[in-house]
């Protein structure tokens, strides 16, 4: 009896020991931060002085940069976590194996270990910097309203580019800056032989101030707003037709989902729809217009960096009191993303 007793014994310590070990600390998923492991791993409240998110960075001190944590990274967890898991476990077992529960000591967070950004309920913000580059072609299909005539126009292979800043100013939200330029050559095309045309080359700029809201790791939403500059067509003559560059703004909504993710690469896609605002031309004014993109989006992430490629299309629709126009684009990018 005293034999099986003490095996039974030996037995429930061993599975005690594997359990605590299990549950003293966490390894990061992508796309966790800090207070979603407090959040999920404690009850209670996340922030505050006496929240679970200061327990756990008082217990990490490896970690700099609390806002900087990556997949398969050990998070360790406070000992008051392996004490309301002992105490799970001995519950279930105490009427089994006869057994008392272990206490332990609450570690408590050194002064120095605490966050140093009172202002902000989270961890440290978190920049990046990105540029992407890539081609574009698009078609301007416009219907003249006073005589009826229509005019179809190509363009060459369009080079882009676009930067932009970003910072995280909660785990949350963040904040984007972007610069995007487009240089365009508009082609003779046999609809339009028979006119010459007057400015057909060029370069269009956008600038735009985004903010996102992360619903979860895979789930992003922004909405935004800015100003760019737009082709316009203006017959002048019979036999002129002249390309307007007019500047309009816009506010924005684009949504992003990824749906795969592995080790090597993430496939997603982004929808955006932007209402365009009314502006003045020479000679006459724009109406209120949309534009909708959808793309393709294919990334690969490390610590510090992101590489990402774009297959989008994209349609613009925007009339004038003299000229109604659309302009469907197709177009690749291949980005870098440097996060600090």
């Amino acid at each position: 009896m005293i034999k099986k007793r003490t095996k039974s014994l030996v037995l429930f310590l061993s599975f005690l020991a594997l359990d605590l070990w299990a549950n003293a600390f966490h390894w990061v998923k992508s796309g966790e931060t800090l207070s979603d492991i407090a959040r999920k791993e404690y009850p209670g409240s996340v922030y505050g002085p006496k929240g679970s998110l200061r327990k756990i960075i008082a217990l990490n001190p490896k970690v700099g940069n609390p806002n900087r944590i990556y997949p398969n990274q050990k998070i360790y967890l406070s000992h008051e976590h392996q004490q309301r898991t002992l105490s799970s476990f001995t519950e279930n077992n105490t009427a089994k194996e006869n057994s008392s529960a272990v206490t332990t000591v609450e570690a408590k967070p050194s002064e120095k270990d605490k966050p140093q950004c009172p202002l902000l309920p989270v961890e440290l913000t978190r920049s990046g910097i990105g540029i992407k580059l890539g081609t574009q072609f698009f078609r301007i299909d416009a219907s003249d309203s006073r005589n009826g005539e229509n005019s179809t126009l190509l363009s060459e292979v369009s080079p882009t580019m676009d930067l932009y800043w970003k910072l995280d100013v909660t785990e949350k939200w963040t904040t984007r800056f972007g610069l995007s330029s487009v240089s365009y050559k508009i082609m003779q095309t046999d609809i339009s032989s028979s006119k010459t045309l007057s400015n057909n080359s060029g370069s269009l700029n956008t600038f735009d101030f985004g903010l996102t809201y992360k619903w979860t790791p895979e789930s992003h939403t922004e909405i935004s707003l800015g100003a760019k500059e737009k082709i316009f067509l203006r017959a002048t003559s019979a036999t002129n037709i002249t390309i307007d560059k007019i500047v309009t703004q816009f506010v924005g909504l684009d949504h992003s989902q990824n749906f795969y993710r592995s080790a090597l690469i993430l496939v997603g896609s982004h929808l955006q729809i932007a209402s365009d605002m009314p502006a003045d031309g020479i000679g006459y004014k724009t109406k209120s217009g949309t534009t909708a993109q959808l793309g393709l989006l294919l990334s690969h992430e490390t610590k510090s960096a992101i590489v990402q490629g774009e297959l989008y299309y994209n349609y613009a629709s925007q009339n004038s009191n003299i000229v109604e126009q659309k302009i469907p684009t197709i177009g690749t990018k291949l980005g870098l993303e440097w996060r600090f």
